[in-house]
């Protein structure tokens, strides 16, 4: 016979009382097969993936930029030219990261 996850919870607090798992988790788990606490934890990790991943892509667009460049150009040689300290900016935005 199968029970939903509100029949469910009620047969386990009938059983545990105070010591069952609330009724929210109970759900969540019956639907995802991940608790609650482990949901969070999942989304936490694939934000951290995406924020390092877009750090990286960010950096590697910019070396490549300043390759391409470097050979015409640079902050030294052509003193207040604003292309080259706009990729300064980045850098230094990048790494603050």
């Amino acid at each position: 016979m199968k029970k939903s996850a509100a029949e469910a919870h009620r047969m386990l607090s009938n059983t545990y009382s105070e010591a069952a798992i609330s009724e929210r988790t109970m759900i969540l788990t019956s639907k995802t097969g991940i608790a609650v606490e482990e949901r969070r934890f999942l989304k936490m990790q694939n934000w951290r993936h995406y924020l390092i991943k877009t750090r990286v892509k960010i950096k590697k667009n910019w070396h490549d930029y300043w390759d391409s460049i470097s050979h015409f150009k640079t902050p030294q040689s052509h003193g207040n030219d604003s292309e080259a300290w706009k990729l300064g900016a980045v850098r230094v935005e990048v790494e603050r990261c």
